[in-house]
């Protein structure tokens, strides 16, 4: 029996190896969440930060381009606000439920999806997100899940 559902990774079903636009990815990912906004069971929101498998080696998926910083940051917030809005997220004890949501990937480098500091975009999809969260003074411990990130900076980039 399961408390809770989510999606992990999702990427919609395109024309294998072709190269899409990030909001055509990000509308696919905002409308799987939109889809279990009725579930019997509480739903845990997905963003995705990117998808492009091909340095992978033989992978047959679609490729997205990944967001600008603009973009990035505006589609954080919109995932944050849906998870927020919904009565979706994980039960708690009490019987209520913790809005949340899940970005992928951390550092899936060789799938094109990553929020990790890389030489080329160094801290702003993590700047982004601690934008967002400095901006809600409601956020707290144990809230949507990017409030209980800590990044500390380092002089290592990927």
């Amino acid at each position: 029996m399961y408390d809770w559902t989510g999606l992990y990774g999702t990427v919609p079903d395109l024309t294998p190896l072709q190269s899409y636009s990030w909001q055509t990815l990000a509308n696919y990912s905002h409308h799987l969440n939109t889809l279990h906004l009725n579930s019997s069971l509480p739903y845990v929101f997905n963003g995705m930060s990117g998808w492009d498998a091909l340095p992978w080696g033989g992978e047959q998926r679609p490729r997205f381009a990944f967001p600008s910083t603009s973009e990035w940051l505006a589609y954080v917030k919109a995932l944050v606000t849906n998870a927020e809005a919904s009565s979706t997220g994980f039960p708690l004890a009490d019987g209520s439920i913790q809005p949340a949501a899940v970005l992928y990937a951390w550092n899936e480098f060789g799938e094109g999806g990553m929020v990790a500091p890389t030489k080329g975009w160094n801290f702003t999809r993590l700047d982004a997100i601690r934008a967002l969260k400095s901006a809600r003074s409601d956020w707290r411990d144990g809230g949507i899940s990017a409030t209980r990130m800590t990044v500390r900076r380092s002089t290592h980039n990927v």
